[in-house]
Protein backbone atom coordinates (compact mmCIF):
# COMPACT_ATOMS: atom_id res chain seq x y z
CA UNK A 1 0.00 0.00 0.00
CA UNK A 2 1.18 3.56 -1.06
CA UNK A 3 0.43 6.90 -0.69
CA UNK A 4 -2.40 8.12 -3.16
CA UNK A 5 -2.85 11.51 -1.82
CA UNK A 6 -3.51 13.80 -4.68
CA UNK A 7 -3.92 11.49 -6.78
CA UNK A 8 -7.39 10.60 -6.79
CA UNK A 9 -8.96 11.28 -10.23
CA UNK A 10 -10.87 14.64 -10.58
CA UNK A 11 -14.88 14.04 -10.56
CA UNK A 12 -16.46 14.25 -14.04
CA UNK A 13 -17.94 17.42 -15.17
CA UNK A 14 -21.59 16.81 -14.22
CA UNK A 15 -21.56 13.66 -12.55
CA UNK A 16 -23.35 14.45 -9.15
CA UNK A 17 -26.20 16.24 -11.43
CA UNK A 18 -25.78 13.05 -14.49
CA UNK A 19 -29.22 11.84 -14.55
CA UNK A 20 -28.35 8.37 -14.10
CA UNK A 21 -26.42 9.07 -10.82
CA UNK A 22 -29.63 10.81 -9.47
CA UNK A 23 -31.90 8.08 -10.35
CA UNK A 24 -30.12 5.54 -8.66
CA UNK A 25 -29.63 8.30 -5.61
CA UNK A 26 -33.37 9.26 -5.65
CA UNK A 27 -34.74 5.53 -5.64
CA UNK A 28 -31.97 4.59 -2.68
CA UNK A 29 -32.88 7.54 -0.91
CA UNK A 30 -37.09 6.38 -1.11
CA UNK A 31 -36.07 2.92 0.05
CA UNK A 32 -34.48 3.56 3.13
CA UNK A 33 -36.56 6.67 4.02
CA UNK A 34 -39.52 3.83 3.62
CA UNK A 35 -37.07 1.82 6.23
CA UNK A 36 -37.05 -1.29 3.22
CA UNK A 37 -34.00 -3.30 3.90
CA UNK A 38 -31.54 -2.27 1.39
CA UNK A 39 -29.60 -5.37 -1.03
CA UNK A 40 -26.38 -4.95 -3.34
CA UNK A 41 -29.32 -5.30 -6.28
CA UNK A 42 -31.21 -2.25 -5.53
CA UNK A 43 -27.64 -0.85 -6.53
CA UNK A 44 -27.08 0.30 -10.01
CA UNK A 45 -23.39 -0.47 -10.83
CA UNK A 46 -22.70 2.87 -11.96
CA UNK A 47 -19.68 2.94 -10.36
CA UNK A 48 -17.79 0.28 -12.96
CA UNK A 49 -17.96 3.08 -15.32
CA UNK A 50 -15.43 4.95 -14.00
CA UNK A 51 -13.37 2.11 -12.97
CA UNK A 52 -10.80 2.68 -15.85
CA UNK A 53 -10.48 6.23 -14.39
CA UNK A 54 -9.33 5.07 -11.21
CA UNK A 55 -6.74 2.09 -12.50
CA UNK A 56 -5.12 4.58 -14.49
CA UNK A 57 -4.75 7.07 -11.12
CA UNK A 58 -3.54 3.85 -9.55
CA UNK A 59 -1.16 2.68 -11.84
CA UNK A 60 -3.51 -0.85 -12.08
CA UNK A 61 -2.63 -1.41 -8.68
CA UNK A 62 -4.78 -2.81 -6.39
CA UNK A 63 -5.36 0.19 -3.32
CA UNK A 64 -4.88 -1.97 -0.63
CA UNK A 65 -2.57 -5.20 -1.94
CA UNK A 66 -0.87 -2.91 -4.82
CA UNK A 67 -1.01 -6.23 -6.93
CA UNK A 68 -1.59 -5.40 -10.32
CA UNK A 69 -4.75 -6.18 -11.93
CA UNK A 70 -3.82 -8.61 -14.73
CA UNK A 71 -2.58 -10.79 -12.16
CA UNK A 72 -5.37 -10.20 -9.46
CA UNK A 73 -8.13 -11.71 -11.35
CA UNK A 74 -9.21 -7.91 -12.94
CA UNK A 75 -9.84 -4.99 -10.68
CA UNK A 76 -13.38 -3.47 -9.62
CA UNK A 77 -14.22 -0.27 -7.23
CA UNK A 78 -14.96 -0.96 -3.85
CA UNK A 79 -16.79 1.34 -1.48
CA UNK A 80 -14.63 2.31 1.11
CA UNK A 81 -17.35 2.62 3.34
CA UNK A 82 -19.72 0.12 2.68
CA UNK A 83 -23.03 0.99 0.90
CA UNK A 84 -25.55 -2.14 1.65
CA UNK A 85 -24.88 -3.03 5.07
CA UNK A 86 -21.69 -3.64 7.29
CA UNK A 87 -20.46 -6.51 9.31
CA UNK A 88 -19.71 -5.26 12.73
CA UNK A 89 -18.02 -7.82 15.29
CA UNK A 90 -19.87 -8.23 18.64
CA UNK A 91 -18.72 -8.40 22.47
CA UNK A 92 -17.70 -11.29 23.79
CA UNK A 93 -17.97 -14.80 21.46
CA UNK A 94 -21.55 -13.46 19.96
CA UNK A 95 -19.94 -13.54 16.71
CA UNK A 96 -20.85 -10.68 14.27
CA UNK A 97 -24.08 -8.36 14.09
CA UNK A 98 -25.11 -6.25 10.67
CA UNK A 99 -25.67 -2.92 10.52
CA UNK A 100 -27.00 -0.49 7.60
CA UNK A 101 -24.49 0.67 5.14
CA UNK A 102 -23.84 3.99 4.39
CA UNK A 103 -26.00 4.10 1.57
CA UNK A 104 -25.93 7.70 0.73
CA UNK A 105 -22.41 7.34 -0.08
CA UNK A 106 -22.82 4.34 -2.85
CA UNK A 107 -22.21 6.92 -5.85
CA UNK A 108 -19.94 9.15 -3.76
CA UNK A 109 -16.42 10.07 -5.73
CA UNK A 110 -14.76 10.40 -3.01
CA UNK A 111 -15.52 6.63 -1.45
CA UNK A 112 -14.35 4.96 -4.48
CA UNK A 113 -11.02 3.09 -5.01
CA UNK A 114 -9.53 0.60 -7.49
CA UNK A 115 -8.39 -2.58 -6.26
CA UNK A 116 -8.25 -6.23 -6.82
CA UNK A 117 -11.14 -9.06 -6.49
CA UNK A 118 -9.10 -11.29 -4.07
CA UNK A 119 -8.94 -7.88 -1.61
CA UNK A 120 -12.89 -6.64 -2.18
CA UNK A 121 -14.04 -10.25 -1.30
CA UNK A 122 -12.10 -9.90 1.50
CA UNK A 123 -12.91 -6.43 2.54
CA UNK A 124 -16.85 -7.32 1.83
CA UNK A 125 -19.23 -5.36 4.34
CA UNK A 126 -16.55 -4.65 6.83
CA UNK A 127 -15.16 -0.78 8.38
CA UNK A 128 -13.67 -0.97 11.46
CA UNK A 129 -13.83 2.00 13.53
CA UNK A 130 -12.32 3.47 16.84
CA UNK A 131 -15.62 4.97 18.00
CA UNK A 132 -19.28 4.17 17.97
CA UNK A 133 -20.42 4.31 13.85
CA UNK A 134 -22.31 7.04 12.94
CA UNK A 135 -25.52 6.36 10.75
CA UNK A 136 -26.52 9.67 9.08
CA UNK A 137 -25.72 11.06 6.20
CA UNK A 138 -22.78 13.73 6.87
CA UNK A 139 -21.92 12.47 10.03
CA UNK A 140 -19.45 9.87 9.24
CA UNK A 141 -17.33 12.86 8.87
CA UNK A 142 -16.52 12.60 12.89
CA UNK A 143 -16.17 8.85 12.43
CA UNK A 144 -12.59 7.36 13.02
CA UNK A 145 -11.93 5.14 10.62
CA UNK A 146 -9.41 1.97 11.84
CA UNK A 147 -9.20 1.29 7.78
CA UNK A 148 -6.68 2.83 6.22
CA UNK A 149 -7.58 4.58 3.02
CA UNK A 150 -4.30 5.48 0.49
CA UNK A 151 -6.32 8.29 -1.14
CA UNK A 152 -6.76 10.26 2.67
CA UNK A 153 -3.71 8.84 4.42
CA UNK A 154 -0.13 7.80 3.98
CA UNK A 155 0.00 3.74 5.09
CA UNK A 156 3.96 4.21 5.23
CA UNK A 157 3.96 4.76 9.16
CA UNK A 158 1.64 1.99 9.78
CA UNK A 159 2.41 -1.49 8.22
CA UNK A 160 5.82 -2.67 8.43
CA UNK A 161 7.54 -5.07 5.98
CA UNK A 162 9.86 -8.17 5.91
CA UNK A 163 12.23 -9.96 3.01
CA UNK A 164 9.61 -12.86 3.78
CA UNK A 165 6.73 -10.97 1.95
CA UNK A 166 5.15 -10.77 5.72
CA UNK A 167 3.85 -7.54 6.96
CA UNK A 168 2.80 -6.44 10.28
CA UNK A 169 0.92 -3.32 11.34
CA UNK A 170 1.96 -0.63 13.66
CA UNK A 171 -0.72 0.80 14.60
CA UNK A 172 -4.37 -0.30 15.27
CA UNK A 173 -4.88 1.34 11.79
CA UNK A 174 -2.61 -1.35 10.30
CA UNK A 175 -2.99 -3.58 12.11
CA UNK A 176 -6.81 -4.10 11.32
CA UNK A 177 -6.11 -3.22 7.66
CA UNK A 178 -3.85 -6.17 7.05
CA UNK A 179 -7.02 -8.26 9.15
CA UNK A 180 -9.68 -6.81 6.83
CA UNK A 181 -7.96 -7.02 3.30
CA UNK A 182 -6.09 -10.18 4.07
CA UNK A 183 -3.29 -9.03 3.40
CA UNK A 184 -1.31 -11.69 5.02
CA UNK A 185 -2.87 -14.44 2.57
CA UNK A 186 -0.23 -17.01 1.60
CA UNK A 187 -0.50 -16.35 -2.42
CA UNK A 188 0.19 -12.53 -1.85
CA UNK A 189 2.77 -13.36 1.13
CA UNK A 190 4.76 -15.55 -1.63
CA UNK A 191 4.94 -12.72 -4.35
CA UNK A 192 5.96 -10.09 -2.09
CA UNK A 193 8.71 -12.58 -1.01
CA UNK A 194 9.50 -12.99 -4.78
CA UNK A 195 9.81 -9.00 -4.83
CA UNK A 196 11.78 -8.76 -1.81
CA UNK A 197 14.35 -11.32 -3.05
CA UNK A 198 15.00 -9.51 -6.05
CA UNK A 199 15.46 -6.34 -4.57
CA UNK A 200 17.63 -7.55 -1.90
CA UNK A 201 19.92 -9.01 -4.77
CA UNK A 202 19.81 -5.54 -6.57
CA UNK A 203 20.61 -3.75 -3.15
CA UNK A 204 23.59 -5.83 -2.49
CA UNK A 205 24.77 -6.51 -6.04
CA UNK A 206 24.78 -2.35 -5.74
CA UNK A 207 27.09 -1.76 -2.89
CA UNK A 208 29.61 -4.61 -4.32
CA UNK A 209 29.69 -2.50 -7.65
CA UNK A 210 29.62 0.72 -6.04
CA UNK A 211 33.03 -0.16 -4.19
CA UNK A 212 34.54 -2.14 -6.66
CA UNK A 213 33.74 0.02 -10.01
CA UNK A 214 31.99 3.09 -8.91
CA UNK A 215 31.42 4.17 -12.47
CA UNK A 216 29.75 1.29 -13.13
CA UNK A 217 26.91 1.29 -10.00
CA UNK A 218 24.36 3.80 -11.63
CA UNK A 219 22.56 1.12 -13.55
CA UNK A 220 22.00 -0.66 -10.63
CA UNK A 221 20.81 2.56 -8.81
CA UNK A 222 18.50 3.01 -11.35
CA UNK A 223 17.06 -0.57 -10.99
CA UNK A 224 16.21 0.64 -7.38
CA UNK A 225 14.83 3.42 -7.84
CA UNK A 226 12.53 1.84 -10.37
CA UNK A 227 11.12 -0.58 -7.30
CA UNK A 228 10.19 1.90 -5.44
CA UNK A 229 8.10 4.26 -8.13
CA UNK A 230 4.42 4.58 -7.90
CA UNK A 231 3.77 2.12 -10.88
CA UNK A 232 6.17 -0.94 -9.48
CA UNK A 233 4.51 -3.59 -7.88
CA UNK A 234 4.35 -3.75 -4.29
CA UNK A 235 6.32 -0.37 -3.96
CA UNK A 236 5.38 0.33 -0.45
CA UNK A 237 7.16 -3.06 0.33
CA UNK A 238 9.96 -1.95 -1.03
CA UNK A 239 10.31 1.58 0.20
CA UNK A 240 10.22 0.07 3.42
CA UNK A 241 12.53 -2.73 3.23
CA UNK A 242 15.05 -0.25 1.54
CA UNK A 243 14.61 2.30 4.96
CA UNK A 244 15.28 -0.73 7.06
CA UNK A 245 18.91 -2.25 4.92
CA UNK A 246 19.63 1.38 4.85
CA UNK A 247 19.30 2.44 8.43
CA UNK A 248 20.86 -1.20 9.25
CA UNK A 249 23.84 -0.28 7.18
CA UNK A 250 24.31 3.04 8.98
CA UNK A 251 24.42 1.71 12.06
CA UNK A 252 27.01 -1.00 11.49
CA UNK A 253 29.50 2.08 10.05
Amino acid sequence: MIDLRGRRPETPPGFDHSPDIARARARIQARAAAGKLLRASDFPALWLAHKDVFAAAQRDKCAYCETESAAAQFGTIDHYRPKTSIVDRASGNRGRRRRPGYYWLAYDWQNWLYVCQVCNHAKGEQFPLRRRRRVRPGAERDERPLLLNPYDTDPAPHLRFDARGGVRGLTPEGRRTIEVCRLERIHLVRKRERSARALRTMFDTYHLVARARPGSAAEFLELLTRSTRADAEYAGMARDLLGQWLSAGAQRR
